[in-house]
Order: C-alpha cells, then structure tokens, then sequence
C-alpha cells in the first residue's frame, strides 16, 4: 500500500505470484487484480478466473491511457468532426 511493488503478471504460476499484505504473502485475487488496474470488480465476469489474471496482466491502467489521450490532444491534434460516406459495391 505504502511504497514501490511489483508488477501483476499474466502469468497464473501459483508460485511466485506473492505479494505482501500486512504482514503475509498471498496471491492477489481476480477481484484485486481488477481494482488494482482501474477495472470495475466484475470487468472480465465471462472469463475463467484462471483466464482473468492472464488479461489483468496483460492490460493498461484506462485512467493511464485517458491521460495519455488527452496530453496529445491538447498539444498535438485538432480534433474536427468528420464527415462519413456511406460505402457501396456497386455505383
């Protein structure tokens, strides 16, 4: 809670999945996982819980990447609404 911590893995190895908590070491759940990456509790619900720590792992934090989204568009871009066409096959 207080400090610098591992990274989660994608890895779902019950071995060296250990984090400290107070004064244990346990694996995190599916459910801490998700909070821990800015997920709601029951983002990944259709998943096997085994499947869920593989995505947890592998995804970025959404406020991260909201942030990063929207330093490159104050800065960078000028966002204009665009225009659609509808496509067709044949003329």
């Amino acid at each position: 809670m207080n400090g610098v911590t591992s990274t989660l893995t994608a890895s779902t190895s019950r071995h060296y999945e250990r984090y400290q908590v107070g004064n244990k070491f346990r694996r995190l759940t599916n459910i801490e996982y998700a909070r821990l990456m800015g997920f709601p509790d029951n983002w990944c619900r259709v998943a096997k819980i085994y499947d869920q720590y593989i995505l947890y792992g592998n995804s970025v934090v959404p406020n991260c990447v909201e942030w990063i989204c929207q330093r490159i568009s104050q800065e960078n871009f000028k966002f204009k609404p665009k225009v659609w066409e509808q496509l067709t096959l044949f003329s």
